[in-house]
């Protein structure tokens, strides 16, 4: 078992590295290869993947057993990586984030299945608070390591760094393959997951390009996208389940609700620091910072709370996070000083680290065994669409409201705290209506 932890560990390790390290390192991939208009596409090309991969290997988990589409998602990833580290045009490139995207998707999705067998369920929330955690260390150091690695060597030794470490997560994945797999009998039905997760792939590019649009193609487009994705949605949904109904209905959608409200508000804190309050670049870099390390903290905390019941959890994080918005928003409208603005970007941020480990544990205990792979996919295919989605329309409100000053930044957070306040409402429904209360 000692394996498979460092394996799942490295898996969201990884997966945040690429995420926050590819960003870092994209203007300098550009002005070597061009294609300067590929340059959004490149973003959208891995989260399209990404949720291909994500069902995909939910999907196979459920009929196969998780291990070997985990070993396969890291190879995909690996090709793509490679793809990537050689690509001589912006093309080629895009090709390579979309294999990444791929193998990204598809390692994380079969790494719930992998833990829901592992660990007993009073482990789950340490075992997820930890990978938790693994996926925003790299908020840390990624950033400066890739620009480092970018200055000295180029930005191609940053992918040939992570093609040797792949390999290596393939390998500490090989007791899980020789491990006895419970399998499902008769899982969902494969072929409209597949046409639904093809559906939202497309909904979610269309969205994220549609957002640069001028007013008003690009508010169309991404209403148009978001009914796409609905749609897509409610397919992948389990048969007799509604999203936020009470139970997996909740569960499904409640992190993609908090992380759409917090990655939106990711994107403006450096613009509110650089522009609202004329701080150095450094400033915005470094309250992002101080969030993730709150994160971290909260996540350490919960694991260690076993008496705190994760439907409590769940609660908890959610309110913490609101409040975090409105302060924010608050610091903002009455020009408070930096401090009040930085302490609210970190409750909202800590409050990640009550909910996502906590409400992977409740879906993981509340899906069947041959559930487990469909629900974790169907899970973060809906953080992926939700995220994409609110991003883009949060974007065309803040250009429409000026792209400057307190107004528009007031629209922004004024967008977080309705998200996060919704987080609120849903995290209320977690708990089946036939389960006694807490």
């Amino acid at each position: 078992m000692k394996a498979t932890t460092i394996a799942l560990y490295a898996i969201f390790c990884l997966g945040g590295f690429e995420l926050f390290a590819v960003t870092t390192v994209m203007p300098a991939i550009t002005a070597e290869l061009g294609g300067r208009d590929l340059y959004a596409v490149a973003t959208s090309a891995a989260l399209a993947g990404s949720i291909l991969g994500m069902i995909g290997s939910g999907q196979a988990a459920d009929r196969l057993g998780a291990a070997w589409p985990a070993v396969i998602a890291v190879a995909l990833s690996l090709v793509g990586t490679i793809v990537v580290a050689s690509a001589p045009t912006m093309l080629l490139f895009v090709l390579g984030r979309l294999l990444q995207g791929v193998g990204s998707g598809g390692a994380v999705s079969a790494a719930y299945v992998i833990a829901g067998r592992v660990y007993p369920n009073r482990l789950l929330p340490r075992a997820f608070g930890m990978f938790s955690s693994a996926f925003l260390l790299p908020a840390l150091v990624g950033p400066s390591l890739s620009a480092a690695v970018s200055s000295l060597a180029g930005w191609r030794w940053m992918f040939v760094g992570l093609a040797v470490l792949l390999p290596i997560v393939a390998v500490l994945l090989a007791p899980s393959l020789r491990s006895p797999t419970p399998r499902a009998a008769r899982g969902r039905a494969a072929a409209p997951r597949l046409v639904a997760a093809i559906g939202i792939a497309v909904a979610a590019i269309v969205v994220n390009v549609g957002g640069a649009l001028p007013l008003p193609w690009s508010v169309l487009v991404v209403v148009l996208g978001l009914a796409a994705g609905a749609a897509g949605i409610l397919v992948l949904m389990p048969a007799g389940v509604r999203p936020f109904g009470r139970g997996l209905g909740s569960l499904l959608v409640l992190r993609g609700s908090y992380d759409a409200a917090l990655t939106t508000g990711e994107l403006f804190i450096p613009l509110v620091f650089a522009s609202l309050y004329r701080a150095e670049p450094g400033w915005g870099a470094l309250v992002l910072s101080a969030g993730a390390l709150a994160w971290i903290t909260t996540s350490t905390i919960q694991a260690r709370l076993t008496r705190l019941s994760s439907h409590a959890a769940v609660r908890l994080g959610a309110v913490l996070a609101a409040v975090g918005f409105a302060t924010v928003l608050t610091a903002i409208m009455l020009a408070l000083p930096p401090w009040s603005t930085a302490l609210g970007w970190v409750m909202a941020t800590a409050g990640g680290g009550f909910v996502f480990p906590r409400n992977s544990a409740l879906l993981v205990e509340a899906s069947a065994v041959e559930e487990r792979g469909a629900n974790s996919s169907t899970m973060l295919v809906v953080d992926s669409s939700f995220t994409a989605t609110v991003t883009a329309l949060v974007g065309v409100l803040f250009a429409a409201a000026g792209g400057s000053g307190a107004g528009s930044f007031g629209v922004v957070f004024g967008c977080c705290l309705a998200v996060g306040l919704a987080a609120v409402a849903i995290s209320t429904r977690t708990r089946p209506r036939s389960a006694s209360r807490a």
